[in-house]
C-alpha cells in the first residue's frame, strides 16, 4: 500500500485531489490531505517513503516548491507536482525539490505510480509523468483523455471533511458536470491544453445526467448543505444534456445552484431550463465593454448587442447573473475602462466582478504583449488586484478598480466616482472595495457570510505571514 499525502495552503475544497484520492483508495492505497502555512505545518504528518503531492496553479507553485524543499531536507520522501502549472510549464521538474510531475489528467497516472511504488516496480515510463533520475529526465507523452467520465469514482469528500470542519460545514458544495471548453480565449490556457491532447480523444466531455445526480444524492445523504456550485468551465453548454439533467435535478434534488456559461452558448431556451431547474445565478465573461479589445485581443467573438440581449433574457426569467470583467489592458486609459462599467450599467448587472488582466506565461495575450509587461512573476495570490501591463494612468485605474462594482450597483454614483478616480489610491478606497467585493461574493454564490469570512481570514493570513517573513 502506497501513502500519498496532498498538501495545500488555500482553505478550499478542490475536486481534483478528491477524485484522485477516490481512485487510489478504491485500489487499496492510503491517501490524506493537510492544509498548512509552511513546512513546519506538515513535518509531523509526513512519514518516510511517503509520496507528497501538490496540485498547483501558476503562482501557487512558489509556495509548493518551498514546502517540498523543506520537507525533503528533513524526510526521505518523493515529491510529485500536478495541476495546471506543471502541465503548462513542465520544466518545473528541473527544480531540486521536484522528483516527478504529472501533466493533464492525473487519475490513472497517479494510480499507476502508487501501484508501482507499492510493488517496487519502475515507474519511469508511466504516461503523463515526467520522472527525474539524477540529471536525467524521462518525459512521457500524455495518455488519451478519459472518454467516459462515469468510469471515475465519486470524489472522496472525506479527504477534507474528516478533519476540516469549516470546509465540511460549508453551505455551498462544489460539483463538476464536465471537462473541457470549446472556446479559445487568448488569456486562457485552453488552446495550449488542446494542443497537448491533440488526437487524444474527445476534448469536451460530460458526466451522464444520472451519474451527476447520483453524486449529489450521495453527498446529500451524508452532509448538510443548502446550495450547489457547478465548477465547470462551462456548465450550460450542451442544451440536450441540460434538458435531461434539469428534468432529473428538479425531481430528485430540488436545490438552488450556481453555474457558468458563455454568451455564445446561451439562448432563451437554456436560460428558461436553468431557471426552471432551480438555478439562482449564472456567471459569464464579458471581459471588456470595448468590442475591439474583446474580439481582436481576447478572441471572444461576442458583440455588445449579444451581451445586452442575454442580459435582457436573464431579467425576463428573473435569473440573476455574474459578469466577469477585466481592466488594465496594454495602453488602456480610464476612458477605455469606463466603457466596461457603462456596458454593465446598461445590462443592469446584479453581481459584477472585476480583476486586472492577468497574462499568464504561455497564453496568447502574454506572448503578444510581452514587451508591455511590468511584472515578471505572474500568478501570485493577489495578482488579479495588481497591474501587469504598462498603462497610461495607473493610479486612476487602481482607483477605478476599487469603485468598479460600486459604479455598476449604484449608477447614480458614477459621476462622483469619476472625480474620486483622480485622487491618490489610499487605504480607504481599498477597504471600500473589500467590503463591496465580499458582499457580491457571498450573495452571488449563496455563501454564508460568517463562514466565508473565516475561510478568507485563514487563507489570507497565511499569505500575509509569508510576506512578513520575506
Amino acid at each position: 500500500m502506497a501513502r500519498i499525502i496532498f498538501l495545500q495552503r488555500i482553505w478550499h475544497e478542490y475536486l481534483g485531489p478528491e477524485i484522485i484520492s477516490a481512485n487510489l483508495k478504491k485500489h487499496g492505497h492510503h491517501v490524506d490531505l493537510f492544509i498548512g502555512r509552511d513546512t513546519r505545518s506538515f513535518l509531523d504528518k509526513i512519514q518516510p517513503k511517503d509520496i507528497i503531492a501538490f496540485s498547483t496553479m501558476t503562482g501557487e507553485h512558489h509556495w509548493a516548491l518551498e514546502v517540498a524543499k523543506g520537507i525533503k531536507n528533513k524526510k526521505d520522501v518523493m515529491s510529485i507536482f500536478g495541476g495546471p502549472h506543471p502541465t503548462f510549464f513542465p520544466d518545473i521538474i528541473k527544480h531540486p525539490a521536484v522528483d516527478i510531475i504529472c501533466r493533464g489528467e492525473g487519475e490513472f497516472s497517479m494510480l499507476d505510480l502508487a501501484n508501482a511504488c507499492d510493488k517496487g516496480n519502475d515507474y519511469i515510463n508511466i504516461p503523463n509523468l515526467s520522472v527525474k533520475r539524477g540529471s536525467d529526465i524521462k518525459r512521457n507523452d500524455v495518455r488519451p483523455l478519459i472518454g467516459d467520465l462515469n468510469e471515475i469514482p465519486f470524489p472522496d469528500r472525506e479527504l477534507y471533511y474528516a478533519k476540516y470542519r469549516i470546509i465540511k460545514e460549508s453551505y455551498l458544495k462544489p460539483f463538476m458536470a464536465s471537462r473541457g471548453c470549446p472556446f479559445l480565449c487568448s488569456f486562457c490556457f485552453n488552446e495550449k491544453l488542446r494542443t497537448i491532447y491533440a488526437n487524444k480523444g474527445q476534448y469536451v466531455r460530460f458526466y451522464s445526467p444520472l451519474n451527476l445526480i447520483n453524486q449529489i444524492k450521495e453527498v446529500l445523504s451524508k452532509y448538510r448543505f443548502k446550495s450547489i456550485y457547478f465548477m465547470d468551465d462551462l456548465f450550460a453548454l450542451n442544451q440536450k444534456w441540460l434538458e435531461e439533467f434539469a428534468a432529473l435535478y428538479k425531481k430528485e434534488i430540488k436545490m438552488p445552484f450556481v453555474c457558468s456559461s458563455h454568451v455564445n452558448a446561451l439562448n432563451e431556451d437554456i436560460i428558461r431550463i436553468l431557471k426552471d431547474a432551480g438555478c439562482r445565478v449564472v456567471s459569464f465573461g464579458i471581459e471588456t465593454g470595448n468590442e475591439r479589445l474583446r474580439n481582436q485581443l481576447l478572441n471572444k467573438h461576442i458583440t455588445n448587442g449579444q451581451i445586452e440581449e442575454i442580459a435582457r433574457l436573464f431579467k425576463k426569467y428573473k435569473l440573476k447573473f455574474i459578469t466577469f470583467n477585466m481592466i488594465g489592458f496594454p495602453g488602456e486609459t480610464v476612458s477605455d475602462a469606463l466603457e466596461t462599467i457603462e456596458l454593465n450599467i446598461r445590462m443592469g448587472t446584479p453581481y459584477p466582478r472585476c480583476s486586472f488582466v492577468t497574462p499568464y506565461p504561455g497564453t496568447e495575450i502574454a506572448k503578444r504583449y510581452k514587451d508591455k509587461l511590468i511584472m515578471k512573476d505572474i500568478g501570485s495570490i493577489d495578482q488579479q488586484t495588481r497591474l501587469s501591463f504598462e498603462v497610461k494612468e495607473p493610479e486612476k485605474l487602481y482607483n477605478l478598480h476599487y469603485f468598479f462594482q460600486t459604479a455598476i450597483l449604484f449608477p447614480y454614483l458614477l459621476r462622483p466616482i469619476k472625480k474620486l478616480v483622480g485622487f491618490r489610491p489610499n487605504i480607504l478606497f481599498k477597504l471600500w472595495w473589500i467590503v463591496v467585493y465580499f458582499f457580491i461574493i457571498t450573495r452571488s454564490e449563496t455563501r454564508n457570510f460568517f463562514h466565508t469570512l473565516i475561510i478568507a481570514h485563514r487563507t489570507f493570513s497565511f499569505s500575509l505571514k509569508e510576506k512578513d517573513r520575506g
